[in-house]
């Protein structure tokens, strides 16, 4: 390390101090501005697009669908109830319904047989 240091001291006429100020103090973040900046791009943006797309589909539920819950559930929508819509009653087999949450729907499987 002593050598690394010597030779450095040696680059330039070493009358010079090093430049300081608002430009250096830029440039030495920079590389942490960088990295906040690629994990926006890559992380947190297509993160937050896919929850708003999810957010869209289980707002268009509407009785007749064939859903997917989270918990790998195959079901066709067959009513809803609750304050805000946010119980849907699944058929899973003939006669077999049952309530589930609005917010464990994973995928819709068919629209009005077209498959998404």
């Amino acid at each position: 390390m002593n050598y690394l240091w010597l030779f450095l001291q040696t680059q330039g006429n070493g009358t010079q101090p090093p430049p300081s100020g608002p430009l250096n103090l830029l440039i030495s973040f920079f590389p942490i501005i960088a990295i906040f900046l690629i994990m926006y791009l890559f992380l947190i943006r297509p993160q937050s697009k896919r929850a708003k797309e999810h957010q869209k589909l289980l707002e268009s539920i509407t009785p007749g669908m064939e859903v997917v819950t989270s918990s790998g559930i195959h079901g066709r929508v067959k009513g809803v109830k609750g304050s805000n819509n946010e119980i849907l009653i699944l058929e899973i087999a003939d006669g077999v319904k049952i309530d589930v949450d609005r917010a464990a729907i994973s995928r819709v499987k068919t629209m009005e047989g077209r498959t998404s």
